[in-house]
């Protein structure tokens, strides 16, 4: 946060993978019962929005206008049983249909944590806290148009004082692609 009205975000997230496969076809030397580690840092992403704030006798209101932009920064070592490398695919489990319709389910957590929001120096009371979430959703793939949706749910809440708890959220997007 920068004055309480601009809000930048920096991510650079560390990946983590293990995948096993019962047959690995990379001709000409295929491979049985393979394990491989997929490790490294992610895509950088980097964000801004300004928080205009309307306050009056009747109502609050926050809009959030911004920008991001993910950089494919991402670097990773695919290695196999016998320190081989391999380009994996981990997209977890994809349905084709209709020759050109591509639905990716994906499954997990979600982490969110807020400090207390500050007014003038001063910290305020019943702001911040912590919330891990359960996720669920499918990105619908055409070309290059995606279509994503994700539900969750909290699993735990821990906010700091009185403050209403989060419930369900649903998130819709869309997005698309470009070749450069």
């Amino acid at each position: 946060m920068l004055k309480n009205n601009w809000n930048f975000a920096f991510l650079l997230p560390y990946e983590s993978n293990i995948v096993y496969y019962e047959k690995l076809l990379d001709l000409p030397n295929p491979v049985q019962d393979t394990t491989i580690s997929v490790k490294g840092w992610g895509d950088l992403t980097l964000a801004a929005d300004y928080i205009h704030y309307i306050y009056n006798f009747k109502a609050r209101h926050t809009f959030r206008p911004g920008i991001a932009i993910t950089a494919p920064t991402g670097q990773s070592r695919q290695i196999a049983n016998g320190e081989q490398l391999y380009v994996p695919i981990l997209s977890c489990h994809q349905f084709t249909f209709q020759n050109n319709w591509i639905l990716v389910p994906n499954l997990g957590g979600y982490f969110e944590h807020s400090a207390n929001d500050t007014w003038e120096g001063e910290k305020q009371a019943l702001t911040g806290g912590d919330v891990i979430f359960a996720q669920a959703g499918t990105d619908l793939n055409i070309k290059d148009w995606t279509l994503s949706f994700v539900w969750q749910t909290p699993l735990s809440q821990s906010l700091n004082g009185n403050q209403i708890l989060h419930k369900n959220r649903l998130s819709i997007g869309v997005i698309k692609s470009f070749k450069l």
